[in-house]
């Protein structure tokens, strides 16, 4: 049970450090560097402002990650629905990875995938590791 937590604690803590770099990428608009003399600036404007917004919803779930990790039996219930969401978005980012071929529809503009040439694997990656998180909260949440 122990390792499990310990387990449990490291996915949040290493998901904070994650979503904190994430945001930054976001913020900084870095993925839209390629575009910027491409698209219409109507386009670029909107990506920006999505990116922003994305940015503060990831900087949000940064710091409950950290803070969801400090104790695990307070914050359970939380800890529950963030592995239920686990659940969606690890589907999500592998259905995605499998049926949008990003990396394929971006070859022009390399910023959109941070130049990562196996960029639809890693969100399939991604989402695998969600999966694994919402599956082992599950079985503490079970045992609990």
């Amino acid at each position: 049970m122990f390792m499990l937590e310990k387990t449990i604690k490291g996915l949040l803590l290493f998901g904070s450090v994650y979503f904190v770099v994430d945001g930054l990428i976001h913020l900084l608009n870095i993925k839209l560097i390629s575009v910027a003399d491409v698209w219409p600036k109507s386009a670029v404007a909107y990506s920006i402002l999505l990116d922003a917004i994305f940015a503060s919803f990831i900087f949000l779930a940064a710091g409950m990650a950290l803070v969801l990790q400090s104790d695990l039996k307070k914050y359970k219930t939380a800890i529950l629905a963030s592995s239920l969401w686990a659940i969606w978005h690890g589907f999500l980012l592998i259905f995605l990875s499998f049926n949008l071929g990003l990396v394929k529809l971006t070859i022009p503009w390399p910023s959109v995938h941070l130049w990562f040439p196996f960029y639809d694997q890693y969100l399939a990656f991604q989402g695998c590791l969600l999966l694994l998180y919402a599956v082992l909260v599950l079985i503490w949440f079970k045992k609990k």
